[in-house]
């Protein structure tokens, strides 16, 4: 009997090891993690500058598609450097909008694209989008509004 107990307690002293040796490799692995994450989204972050600074079209329809990326530090630096891009940018933002299926969340982007515009005539032509955008039926009265200024901008 003694033996058994003996060997009942060398086998909890066994486990309890073998459960701790289990909590570091997984907080090895859950901070391995955390940093690769972090790699990866400062990796898009330098992507999103290096599209603000070569601004082809190409590059402009990106940044717009950001805008509807579920990571929200992404679709903000998207939303920044198309403000930045003021005149340049606005159009593509404004053909995005213009379409039935746009999202809500590149709807919301307006206050901050208008709001932190580079350019003073986006500044202004973008109060009625961003007056479309808080009115009833903000999807509806987005795209027309949207439509209305693409022609000022073609």
């Amino acid at each position: 009997l003694n033996k058994r107990i003996e060997a009942y307690k060398q086998y909890i002293i066994d486990m309890r090891r073998e459960v701790a040796a289990r909590r570091r490799r997984v907080s090895i692995l859950s901070r391995t993690l955390e940093i690769k994450l972090e790699q990866i989204l400062r990796k898009r972050e330098q992507a999103i500058l290096f599209l603000q600074e070569h601004p082809t079209d190409d590059c402009i329809k990106v940044l717009v598609r950001g805008l509807e990326d579920d990571d929200y530090g992404i679709h903000w630096a998207c939303g920044t450097a198309i403000a930045f891009l003021g005149e340049k940018a606005f159009p593509a933002y404004l053909e995005a909008l213009s379409k039935p299926d746009h999202s809500a969340r590149l709807r919301d982007s307006a206050r901050h694209i208008v709001h932190y515009n580079s350019s003073p005539k986006v500044h202004d032509d973008g109060q009625v989008l961003l007056a479309a955008v808080k009115g009833p039926s903000p999807a509806i009265t987005t795209i027309e509004a949207a439509y209305k200024l693409r022609e000022r901008y073609s």
